[in-house]
């Protein structure tokens, strides 16, 4: 008698998730508004221009950017700097030598 239900649970779990992650941020029935598009392009910009600095230089950096799948046991392990996103702090997290951090933008 269960058994349909519970498949279609189990079997879509991780849309079933994803969903409710969306719902509980409030983003699950609204989209971007202007200001959030203007933020992201200027993060995909200061991603972009610490790339090219660290490229020249032959720095590695390992860069990861949350999307729809929560990063929070990752996070968890770092040292947060709620800071905001640019160039140059992007390019001294990855210079030689200094501690590891984990970035949390602020909203």
């Amino acid at each position: 008698m269960w058994g349909g239900p519970l498949g279609i649970i189990i079997l879509f779990q991780p849309e079933l998730r994803r969903a409710l992650e969306q719902l509980g941020r409030g983003s699950f029935f609204s989209r971007n508004s202007t200001s959030e598009e203007e933020e992201l392009n200027q993060s995909i910009q200061s991603i972009a221009e610490s790339c090219k600095y660290m490229g020249k230089r032959r720095i590695g950096a390992l860069i990861t950017i949350e999307r729809e799948s929560a990063m929070g046991d990752y996070i968890s392990t770092g040292i947060p700097i709620n800071g905001k996103l640019t160039n140059q702090l992007l390019t001294n997290i990855f210079i030689p030598n200094t501690p590891p951090y984990t970035m949390e933008l602020l909203s």
